[in-house]
Parts: structure tokens; sequence; C-alpha cells
């Protein structure tokens, strides 16, 4: 059987609400089509090939080392979930990003993560309002630590 290009998939268009495309950004990876999702798709898979696995596994396995024996090491009682979340946003920021996690930048994160489903209500006091607000200092956060 052979396999051939068909252009069935250029046709597909995602669409997202509008809340997430505002906080998002529009020039979010999930608002591109086509040529540029792809291209998009190859900068990020760029970084998963050998050469760039080889320094970014170890830098993992210490991250989640060290986080176990911070965290779960002697502990009788563990919130696995919250744990989890936590790790998963340490991972992300120091290993991939390389910034250093600060206190209360989970957390600003998540007050964005809250308004993306949300209506795209400019009130104040409204969930897309605060998630508003947490993406512009999530951006600030990202530029800092993007400038060290």
């Amino acid at each position: 059987m052979e396999l051939r290009p068909t252009n069935e998939f250029k046709l597909v268009k995602s669409s997202w609400p509008s809340s997430t495309v505002q906080l998002m950004g529009s020039d979010c990876i999930m608002e591109k089509d086509s040529d540029k999702h792809r291209s998009n798709r190859g900068v990020i898979g760029t970084n998963l090939v050998y050469a760039g696995l080889k320094v970014l596994v170890p830098k993992l396995c210490s991250s989640v080392q060290l986080y176990l024996a911070t965290n779960w090491k002697g502990q009788e009682n563990v919130s696995l979930y919250r744990l989890t979340k936590v790790l998963t946003f340490s991972i992300v920021f120091e290993c991939l990003l390389g910034i250093d996690v600060e206190l209360g930048m989970l957390d600003t994160f998540e007050r964005v993560l809250e308004g993306v489903f949300s209506p795209a209500i400019q009130f104040p006091g409204s969930k897309f309002w605060r998630s508003k607000k947490a993406r512009v200092e999530t951006e600030k956060m990202l530029v800092k630590g993007s400038n060290h």
C-alpha cells in the first residue's frame, strides 16, 4: 500500500473560544494553521531529537529527584495532584524555558487558565477579567525570565 500526501487537512481550521484566543494570544500555536502550524511544530520538534534530549533529560532527572527529596521524602501523606502539578510547572519553567520558579508564579498561571473557557466578559471581578490581569503578570514573568 502506497501512502500519498493529500490536501485534506489544509482545509481544516481549528476554532477556539474568544476568551482562549485573547488569553493565549492571537499569535499562539493553536491559532496557526497549515504551514505556519507545521513550522512551529518543527521548531518544537527539533528540541526533541537526540541532541536536544541529551541535554534535557539530565535536567529533568535532576529536577524530579530534587523535588521528590524535598517534597515527598519522609512524608506520611502527600497531595499527589497538587505536588504533581507543581512539579510539572517547575519542569516546564526551569528545564524547558530556563526560568527559575518563584513564589506565586504557579498561582498566577492558574488564574490565567481559570478564564480560558469562560465567557469573554471584561467586567471587574469576572473570571475572564481576573485571567486577563494574570496573563499580563505571566507575560512579565516570562519576559523577565528570558532576559536573565
